[in-house]
């Protein structure tokens, strides 16, 4: 690698008098940064679920809607699909770097110009999931779901700036226990969500790059300063609840909101 670079500078550097040593660093610079850029690692990424209850029960938990504790139970049939996940990329552009009163001094913001800029790279094509309330593996917040591994390889060096879920459908089914007992299907189609909460987003080609998303899917049943999730299901005439685009319009979109949230989606790291 240094004899890489090496080489590099002297081929493409152009030497001539003091008065043009701001250029020739910016040269230098530039051929440098371009040599760091082509140099590719793997980016590897899972999922990670859990219901944040501390206790080994995925698919059971508790929650507190307008003061009222409801038991919910997810059934076997629910299942996450996923069209993709983006991981953008922002590389080192050349033009962001400055020769100054003879020091050079790295950019701390890319852009889109100089052959550097914003790149996508999609991941986790097609993954479905019914498997994500079954736990096989724990920390100290108790039993999580981990799924396989999936890889890219080419992956630039840079910084990852945001992670986009694209979802072609959420399912969630089951029953949830209080004042009555109501029975929901909570159907969830193509939706699209950016998390910007990544801790480790420094890609380096010394080493792989891993990431770990996290699905807090507890926190689709939370309430708001201004709407009960859960209570407006049991406040519900029918008993079997179902909550879609078009059936039950205000509890999806404050479902919908609570997808949204940053610690909904995020890098499991980050929690730690």
């Amino acid at each position: 690698m240094k004899y890489f670079l090496f080489t590099l500078f002297f081929l493409n550097c152009t030497f001539g008098s003091r008065g043009n040593k701001l250029t020739e660093d910016k040269i230098i610079l530039t051929n440098l940064i371009l040599a760091r850029n082509s140099i590719k690692t793997i980016a590897n990424l899972k999922f990670v679920y859990f219901d944040d209850q501390g206790d080994s029960r995925l698919e059971n938990f508790q929650i507190n809607s307008s003061g009222q504790n409801y038991n919910i139970t997810l059934g076997a049939d629910s299942e996450i699909q996923l069209d993709r996940v983006d991981l953008l990329n922002q590389t080192i552009a050349p033009s962001e770097q400055e020769t100054k009163h003879n020091e050079v001094s790295s950019a701390s913001t890319p852009t889109a110009s100089g052959g550097g800029g914003l790149k996508v790279f999609q991941i986790a094509n097609g993954f479905r999931t019914k498997d994500f309330i079954k736990a096989n593996s724990n920390d100290e917040r108790g039993d999580l779901s981990f799924s396989g591994n999936f890889s890219l390889g080419n992956f630039p060096q840079g910084r990852i700036s945001s992670v986009i879920f694209h979802f072609n459908e959420i399912l969630l089914t089951g029953n949830s226990v209080g004042v009555n007992t109501k029975n929901f299907t909570i159907r969830i189609s193509k939706t699209d969500i950016s998390s910007n909460t990544i801790c480790s987003n420094e890609v380096s080609f010394t080493s792989n790059y891993n990431l770990i998303l996290q699905f807090r899917y507890i926190n689709l049943f939370r309430d708001s300063s201004s709407f009960r999730v859960v209570k407006s299901i049991h406040d519900l005439q029918e008993t079997n609840v179902l909550i879609s685009e078009t059936s039950n319009r205000n509890i999806y979109n404050e479902i919908i909101k609570n997808l949204n949230l940053a610690d909904t989606l995020k890098e499991y790291r980050c929690i730690k």
